[in-house]
């Protein structure tokens, strides 16, 4: 996400595309050790990537990075790739970049692209990906094909339905998008959509590719260096998780409480129909994940009738997790919406037309991300996306369920209070759970859960998904909760790692398993599922071991910003504090079984 207090701001507004300007720039990073997240990033290219440097440093900068770069030479790049005693793998990267163009990789002797030569090289990269793997844990980012130099292109190449560059290009991304998507931490990055925003003719730099194999324009090394640095931050940092947004010349034009509902210009004609295209751009995002709250000084009854009766409103009351409509300090109203929501306001982003609620949001709670919306709306979602809040490279089935899951809240909170008791009310949820190890299918939620997860998080362990495969790799139990109730199914909820023969507080290591993960999203919480998901971990290490041996189980907790509530989880459920050892807890299962909750239906 963009840093929008990078202390040098102010500089980067100016540089209008000025590599010198960049340079100095980056010179200047050092400054800001203390204040950025280092991170090394390796780039292998089929031509010369040096240029970059300076560009995508700044950029990654903005983002809250601080990159060490190490461009390896483009000749040598696959051999680099396939000797695992290369300086690839010496240097140790957090992500390897691997940037090639057809141009290079799949053309014949008169330089055209040709679809059998790009189908290899499409083999070739699935070689490099499955190596880069096998050889580190890094995160890899494999650039999409596209034919970037404009001679390549001709007038009838829009005809052509077997060979057409177009045609060839699309197919070898989509064959690279499964590659990438069986490879954990492995990502594609759309090189070519890059090129077709910024464009065919600004792209490429003729005579420095003759002279240095450096194929990029000053235009293209900003731009590439730009998008790079947005996926790389989103394979480092989280994304936001609620918008909030304002009413009144924001989903419409006008002062619904002054204009009325057929004065206010929503959908028709100008300008009302750039209102309702920010509309669809926001229901995009909930599409993916993202949860919509509504933050309005309004009489709540005249906004409900806009989403009720508008007949171009294409938001409606039930898209919205939360609503507040009233005359309080939107401040305030956040306070409560996150509250409601159950999330912090530091995973909220506040969009708002007015300068003066949008300062004093940032004043006074100065965790939200605000957006301050321009006087146009044909420049509304352009602004949103500058920030790049919600970016993320990989969407789960969570995700794509995830709003939906707070209307079915509601509808758990209503039964709560209409139940005679706590047990009745668990009792009729007739919840059913699923525990399964983790697999394929489920390594990206499972992953996306480590990271996300920061309540209700033990041990605040932050595995890629590297390394998590290599931890059952070498015989660590991972489990998912997947839970559903008759209000809906909330996905997988909860993770729990145990990893075997942990030997550091005893010698006798054959029954002894260290809880490395345990954690669950917070939505699920009170109504056992933590003593579900504990029980069914020891269950299944259990199984694992001989009939007569004694199951000793290990817990840790370590402390952070966001977890003390569990800080007591191990010794509310009889675990015993190790001597000498602080944070860790250990219970003999042999004298002291865990039992899973009677409501659940364990499938």
């Amino acid at each position: 996400m963009i840093l929008t207090d990078f202390p040098y701001t102010k500089d980067y507004r100016s540089l209008n595309n000025n590599p010198a300007r960049y340079a100095r720039l980056d010179k200047r990073l050092e400054e800001l050790s203390g204040e950025l997240m280092p991170l090394r990033i390796a780039i292998l290219s089929s031509y010369t990537a040096d240029g970059l440097r300076p560009f995508l440093r700044v950029e990654l900068a903005r983002r809250g990075l601080l990159a060490t770069l190490s461009v390896m030479p483009f000749g040598q790049f696959e051999e680099l790739i396939l000797d695992p005693a290369s300086l690839l793998y010496r240097e140790d990267p957090d992500v390897v970049v691997i940037l090639t163009r057809p141009e290079e990789m799949a053309a014949d002797g008169t330089g055209q692209v040709q679809d059998d030569l790009l189908n290899a090289n499409v083999a070739r990269t699935r070689l490099w990906i499955e190596n880069i793997r096998h050889f580190s844990d890094a995160q890899i980012l494999v650039s999409s094909q596209s034919i970037s130099t404009p001679s390549l292109w001709h007038i009838s190449d829009v005809m052509d339905c077997h060979s057409g560059p177009e045609l060839m290009v699309a197919q070898a991304n989509r064959q690279l998008a499964t590659i990438c998507g069986t490879v954990s931490d492995c990502y594609l990055f759309d090189s070519d959509a890059v090129i077709k925003t910024t464009g065919l003719q600004e792209w490429s730099d003729e005579k420095m590719y003759y002279l240095g194999r450096i194929p990029h324009s000053t235009t293209a090394k900003i731009a590439l260096s730009n998008a790079l640095a947005r996926h790389v931050s989103a394979l480092r940092t989280l994304p936001k998780k609620c918008l909030v947004l304002d009413a009144d010349n924001t989903l419409w034009g006008g002062v619904i409480g002054e204009d009325g509902l057929g004065g206010i210009r929503l959908g028709g004609a100008w300008p009302g129909n750039a209102f309702q295209n920010f509309q669809r751009y926001i229901l995009r995002l909930r599409e993916k994940g993202v949860i919509l709250a509504l933050c309005s000084k309004n009489n709540k009854e005249d906004v409900e009738t806009v989403f009720s009766d508008h007949e171009d409103c294409l938001l409606k009351l039930e898209h919205f997790g939360a609503i507040r409509a009233n005359w309080n300090d939107k401040a305030s109203n956040i306070t409560e919406l996150a509250e409601e929501l159950n999330i912090g306001v530091d995973s909220m982003v506040f969009v708002d037309d007015s300068p003066v609620e949008c300062g004093w949001v940032r004043e006074n709670l100065p965790q939200v991300t605000v957006v301050q919306l321009p006087s146009s709306p044909l420049a509304y979602i352009a602004t949103v996306e500058a920030f790049e809040a919600f970016d993320i490279l990989r969407l789960t089935q969570e995700d794509k369920h995830r709003a939906n899951q707070y209307g079915e809240e509601r509808q758990r909170k209503v039964a709560r209070s209409e139940a005679k008791s706590l047990e009745d009310f668990l009792y009729s949820l007739e919840m059913k759970s699923q525990i399964e190890p983790v697999s394929p299918s489920s390594l990206a939620r499972a992953v996306q859960l480590i990271h996300k997860t920061n309540q209700f998080n033990l041990t605040l362990h932050r595995h890629s998904e590297a390394e998590l495969c290599s931890l059952m790799n070498n015989g660590a139990v991972a489990l998912t909760l997947r839970l559903q109730d008759k209000f809906g199914d909330s996905g997988i909820v909860g993770l729990a790692i145990g990893v075997p023969n942990d030997d550091s507080f005893s010698q006798s290591r054959e029954c002894r398993w260290h809880i490395d993960t345990f954690l669950l999203s917070c939505r699920v919480l009170g109504r056992g599922v933590e003593d579900l998901l504990l029980a069914s971990l020891a269950n299944y290490i259990e199984k694992r071991l001989a009939e007569d041996s004694p199951l000793i189980l290990i817990g840790e907790f370590k402390s952070g910003k966001k977890n003390s509530q569990v800080a007591d989880f191990y010794p509310n459920r009889d675990f015993e504090a190790v001597d000498g050892e602080k944070g860790f807890w250990v219970r003999n299962l042999s004298k002291a079984p865990l039992e899973i909750p009677a409501w659940f239906d364990l499938e």
